[in-house]
C-alpha cells in the first residue's frame, strides 16, 4: 500500500517526509511509536497539524549535499587496509590517486 506523502525542505534544502517519524514530538515505546503531544499510537506516514521538524533532520545536508561515490569509499578502504603496518597514511593522497584514475569522488545529483 502506498501512503500519501507530504514533503518539506529543511534549512539546507533537503527533502524530508512529513510524518511522525520526522517529527520532534515522537517518542518510542518498546513496541510502537508514540506521540508526546497526545496523539497516542500513530499510523505509518501519519502527520498531524502539530507536526514540527525534528532538529536532527533540520541539519541534514549541512555539508552542501556532497555525497562520496561508493567506488571511492571502497578504494579508500582497500588503500587503508593495505597500509595497516604503515603509521603515516595520507587520505588526501588516496583521494588524489582515485581522482587521477577515475575522476571526481562525489556523486552528481
Amino acid at each position: 500500500m502506498k501512503y500519501p506523502q507530504k514533503i518539506t525542505k529543511n534549512r539546507y534544502g533537503m527533502g524530508v517526509v512529513m510524518c511522525c517519524a520526522s517529527c520532534r514530538h515522537k517518542q518510542f515505546d518498546r513496541q510502537m511509536r508514540l506521540c508526546m503531544i497526545g496523539q497516542g499510537n500513530v499510523k505509518p506516514y501519519h502527520c498531524c497539524s502539530r507536526w514540527s521538524l525534528n532538529p536532527d533532520l533540520d541539519s541534514v545536508g549541512k555539508g552542501d549535499g556532497m555525497v562520496k561515490k561508493r567506488d571511492y569509499l571502497m578504494f579508500a578502504l582497500d588503500r587503508l587496509g593495505e597500509a595497516v603496518n604503515q603509521r603515516d597514511i595520507d587520505i588526501e593522497k588516496v583521494r588524489m590517486d582515485y581522482e587521477a584514475q577515475h575522476g571526481d569522488i562525489y556523486i552528481d545529483f
